[in-house]
């Protein structure tokens, strides 16, 4: 298989966020972005899902906090809502305020005596006794499609943004 067809499935997943990212572009604006006066409809709060739901409350997970290197043991708490995650939009279609809570999955982690959040680590379920000695690796890490799409994305924006030397 060449590298060619190999990134065609993610340009593709490229493709398709950027089309949906325009379309929220035009729906929606920002709190701080909004020209007053608007007509308010109504007001719509809601907890989106967890993206991944892998875990129950109780089941063993191995974390490695965002820059640093070991892998510490945790018990998984379960997905909660942050207060600092809280976004207001202005929904132009339906004239009402939009305000997504959404979930982060929390894992308590004796180690460091605190609850780390799935924002600020890398995380997985401990499946058997040996998964809870393995340590979560950067390959592990690359190896994640969204972390491939971020990159692809930054490197894309890299050679669109970058004058070319010649």
């Amino acid at each position: 298989m060449s590298e060619e067809s190999e990134k065609a499935p993610l340009a593709e997943m490229i493709g398709k966020l950027a089309e949906e990212m325009k379309k929220v572009e035009d729906d929606y604006v920002l709190l701080e972005d909004i020209q007053w006066p608007v007509e308010v409809r109504g007001v719509k709060v809601w907890v989106t899902p967890p993206f991944l739901d892998r875990c129950k409350c109780g089941d063993p997970v191995r974390v490695r906090l965002a820059g640093e290197a070991d892998t510490h043991v945790g018990i998984f708490l379960g997905h909660f809502v942050l207060p600092r995650e809280h976004v207001i939009a202005y929904h132009k279609p339906k004239a009402e305020f939009c305000i997504p809570l959404p979930t982060n999955p929390a894992m308590f982690v004796p180690a460091l005596r605190r609850v780390v959040w799935g924002a600020e680590s890398w995380w997985a379920p401990v499946k058997d006794a040996a998964d809870m000695e393995r340590a979560i690796t950067d390959a592990d890490i690359e190896g994640q499609p969204y972390v491939q799409m971020l990159r692809a994305m930054a490197e894309k924006d890299a050679n669109t943004s970058s004058p070319k030397e010649g």
